[in-house]
């Protein structure tokens, strides 16, 4: 089987927003990686509210095209999160934002966050769409001392229910887990 030849920066906004030099290393390093990567990941750029990279994969992008996901930012979402799952989408990426903003002096403790929601799958020989449960990890990124990028990656779940707000340490040993109904951080140790 020949292997396809991807470039990361096909993928990106035509004017990335990544502050990186052109330096030729890094990126035949970015495009070796995208190149491996099966799963559906996407950069989202925090300070201009858009992405900076989309990977060409169906499972995010539910039947659009990157170019169409990368024009329409932010508002993307809207487009494929399950409706009835939209406004817990928008809660829970408000919550992430919110405590690393509370949590600045503890940042360098933060591993991920990862959540549960439904994606709407167009389907043609259907005329509504159907929900596919995912759970997408977030690792955030700063530029300085400013959260600049989420780094984040889908797969399919088989959890039953969206939510599922979840904060994991570096270390390993602890999580925090984020209450929908009562909007608070519950830190249980493993």
């Amino acid at each position: 089987m020949k292997s396809k030849d991807v470039s990361f920066f096909e993928y990106t906004q035509t004017e990335t927003a990544f502050p990186v030099e052109p330096d030729p290393t890094l990126i035949r390093y970015f495009d070796m990686l995208a190149s491996i990567v099966k799963e559906s990941c996407y950069i989202l750029d925090i300070r201009n509210r858009r992405f900076c990279y989309i990977h060409p994969n169906d499972l995010f992008l539910c039947g659009y095209s990157v170019e169409e996901a990368l024009a329409m930012g932010y508002d993307f979402y809207s487009e494929i999160v399950y409706a009835d799952d939209l406004h817990l989408w928008a809660l829970m990426h408000r919550a992430v934002l919110l405590y690393i903003k509370e949590n600045e002096d503890c940042r360098d403790d933060i591993d991920s966050f990862y959540c549960t929601f439904r994606l709407q799958r167009k389907v043609s020989f259907l005329t509504n769409p159907l929900p596919q449960m995912v759970y997408q990890l977030m690792k955030p990124a700063w530029e300085g001392d400013e959260l600049r990028y989420l780094i984040c990656a889908l797969d399919s779940s088989t959890a039953k229910e969206s939510g599922n707000l979840l904060l994991f340490s570096k270390n390993g040993r602890m999580h925090k887990e984020y209450r929908i109904a009562f909007p608070t951080l519950e830190t249980y140790h493993v």
